[in-house]
């Protein structure tokens, strides 16, 4: 997992850009180098939010939350899911706060329910129908994901000194150690 990928992700997406925009390639690539503790935070990027940010893209790999000592259950015992969840409103330009945490059982399931709907179509006019079935087949469910092929370890060590060793957390099961 790209842990760093992913902090600029939930950066992106709370605060609708990335964290890192210049329009000379070279620069771009000086802020990138420079780290995230160089990027002026929104406010929609701040506090919990901010800290889970900081903690998956420190500069250097082995400081990231995940690859600390307790690995991915960090991130499912971190603030920004277990201490409620702030969540921006588009539509009032604000963020509300709800004292639920994080359920990772319904996030497993794809049974999450987003925080903002946007409008649709009126999938009850006949022009929309159309629309209405093409959403339909966009949804992702165990029967339409692509099959995925076991690793296999050919026993070569070619990744020895790779910094692999993480755990695999379901909530609703019990963690396992995978090298």
């Amino acid at each position: 997992m790209d842990w760093w990928a992913l902090g600029v992700l939930i950066f992106e997406l709370l605060s609708g850009h990335p964290p890192f925009e210049d329009p000379d390639p070279a620069r771009l690539f000086a802020k990138i180098i420079a780290g995230i503790k160089h990027v002026k935070f929104t406010q929609r990027c701040k506090g919990y939010a901010g800290d889970l940010i900081n903690n998956l893209m420190a500069d250097k790999p082995y400081l990231r939350l995940p690859m600390r000592s307790g690995g991915v259950q960090n991130i499912v015992d971190h603030p920004w899911y277990t201490g409620g969840i702030r969540t921006w409103m588009a539509e009032e330009d604000e963020f509300t706060h709800s004292e639920e945490n994080f359920d990772w059982e319904k996030f497993r399931k794809q049974q999450v329910k987003p925080p903002y709907v946007p409008r649709g179509k009126d999938v009850h006019k006949e022009e929309d129908k159309a629309w209405a079935t093409k959403a339909a087949l966009l949804r992702i469910s165990q029967h339409n994901l692509p099959s995925q092929l076991p690793y296999e370890d050919d026993g070569s060590g070619w990744d020895a000194g790779f910094p692999t060793s993480c755990l695999i957390v379901y909530p609703s099961e019990k963690s396992q150690e995978v090298n």
